[in-house]
């Protein structure tokens, strides 16, 4: 017997189109927040994971070390002609693991949302902050500042182009940006035409005593503030450090200013990879429910023992959701990156997989199809018998591993 996933719920709009279909497993009623919680905004949800989560880790990230150069000498051919290219390959060490509490998280987002009032940022929907950076604990620890103060966030891709970019920036009306040290050489543009920008935030400090890379990190950092400076001295620029500490500061003279379900949390835009990026304005009401639904479909095998490694775009509501959902379940969230996932691109150090030794992990068909090769290219350099007994191994561990799409 076929089993049903999803039944008919209403009647389809018009003879062109399919009724709408619902999970069976809640056909009768939708999902409107997670198991258990009776939250109905973001951040209402957040301040109930971390209450609950309390003196247990809930967050964890490496710091860059040093990022090494090494110069090698490739092949390309060159107008039918075999040519060799000298390039620069960059090899990063990384700390291990800092760890931060489910208490001190809520410390955190308050103190940002604060911070980021100090600076002049509105609160309530006044204002909008932009993020334009590659997923990591401190794109989160903004978005969740953000959600203590219903300050509406846009994401962008870190890949985003420049067209794109200056459309979601204008579009929305963003005051404030936060973004990547090494992101900031290409606001220089955007800033021009994108006229509300009133704040940039980066995410390290931009310090002359940083001698990582002979110094180049430093030097690319100033004279990237430089350039936005010149094309727009009226902008404010800080480094996220210093909107945190300014939060703690301002913890007695900053009130917290709550959302609505109603209101607007983020507007997330696409990629672009089809044209003009799209777009899509959330309401808490829309997120609170989302979770819920990807709740639903994994409760009961994942728990607060889990270590989730996260490396996906947080500007794509699958990876935002599901880091929510280990705040759900008060497991431990390892932030992670492509290039370092594995030791080929480390040094001094192993890769975030090795180091952060994950239960989970979320990924797409693009990311499990490239470490599906890695992994089959080092089976078939062992022995025979060991190229057997993995796959015997495998096979047992495929009976029992429980798999679900959501």
């Amino acid at each position: 017997m076929t089993e049903q996933f999803s039944v008919e719920v209403g009647k389809a709009a018009n003879e062109h189109e399919t009724a709408p279909r619902r999970n069976i497993r809640v056909r009768k009623q939708p999902i409107v927040r997670p198991l258990g919680s009776s939250a109905s905004t973001m951040y209402e949800f957040a301040l109930e994971c971390f209450t609950r989560g309390g003196k247990k880790n809930g967050m964890a990230w490496r710091e860059t070390v040093e990022i090494h150069e090494t110069k090698k000498t490739i092949v390309k051919r060159v107008n039918g002609k075999d040519k060799p290219i000298e390039k620069t390959w960059l090899y990063y060490e990384l700390s291990p693991y800092h760890h931060m509490t489910y208490e001190e998280m809520t410390c955190m987002m308050h103190d940002v949302g604060r911070g980021l009032l100090k600076i002049g940022v509105k609160p309530s929907g006044g204002d909008k902050l932009h993020i334009f950076a590659s997923t990591s604990h401190k794109w989160m620890k903004t978005f969740l500042g953000c959600l203590s103060q219903g300050i509406p966030v846009v994401t962008a891709y870190d890949t985003l182009g420049e067209s794109g970019l200056i459309h979601s920036m204008v579009e929305t009306e963003s005051s404030a940006i936060f973004t990547d040290n090494q992101l900031l050489a290409k606001l220089a543009v955007p800033l021009q035409s994108a006229k509300d920008i009133k704040f940039v935030i980066h995410s390290e400090a931009i310090d002359p005593n940083d001698k990582r890379q002979s110094g180049k990190l430093y030097k690319a950092g100033k004279a990237a503030v430089d350039k936005i400076k010149e094309v727009r001295p009226d902008i404010k620029i800080y480094s996220f450090d210093e909107i945190v500490e300014l939060g703690k500061r301002a913890k007695d003279e900053i009130e917290l200013h709550f959302p609505k379900p109603e209101d607007m949390a983020c507007v997330m835009y696409t990629s672009g990879s089809t044209g003009t990026p799209k777009g899509v304005v959330l309401t808490h009401r829309n997120i609170v429910a989302g979770i819920g639904g990807v709740g639903h479909n994994v409760y009961g095998w994942i728990n607060s023992s889990d270590r989730v490694i996260a490396f996906l775009p947080l500007a794509h509501i699958f990876e935002l959701t599901f880091e929510f959902e280990s705040f759900y379940w008060n497991s431990l969230l390892g932030y992670a990156s492509i290039k370092t996932l594995t030791s080929t691109s480390t040094r001094n150090c192993e890769g975030d997989l090795v180091e952060f030794k994950p239960t989970l992990m979320v990924g797409v068909a693009a990311v499990w199809e490239t470490i599906r090769k890695g992994i089959l290219a080092k089976i078939g350099e062992l022995p025979s018998l060991s190229q057997k007994l993995f796959w015997t191994a495998y096979a047992l561990k495929e009976k029992t591993c429980h798999a679900v799409g959501l």
